[in-house]
């Protein structure tokens, strides 16, 4: 939506130019793991698989780099988020390794 909403002018700098690329790097690959559970690809389990674990391992370091920068930040409302994250994440991963959506999913 931001690339569709933003203002020519806007889009333009390079500050907005690395924006851009961040958020279609980072949320590109959501709709290509829709399509594929849409159509019931194969190819959408491994990548959704690929992807929840990058971003898992991901905030596995910035929680590692906060605890040793600034351990005192690292109290309730960081860890409340980091452990939802865990959970969706993780949650996504173990449901496509359910057999019943690894027999859907085998086109």
């Amino acid at each position: 939506m931001f690339l569709l909403y933003a203002p020519k002018s806007a889009l333009i700098s390079a500050d907005s130019l690395i924006y851009s690329g961040y958020k279609i790097i980072t949320f590109g690959p959501c709709c290509l793991i829709a399509y594929a559970f849409i159509r019931q690809r194969k190819w959408g389990r491994y990548l959704l698989i690929s992807y929840n674990a990058m971003w898992l391992v991901y905030v596995t370091f910035a929680l590692i780099g906060e605890s040793t920068t600034e351990p005192q930040r690292l109290e309730g409302p960081v860890l409340v988020v980091a452990l939802i994250a865990y959970m969706v994440l993780g949650g996504l991963i173990a449901l496509v390794f359910q057999k019943d959506v690894r027999a859907l999913m085998s086109h």
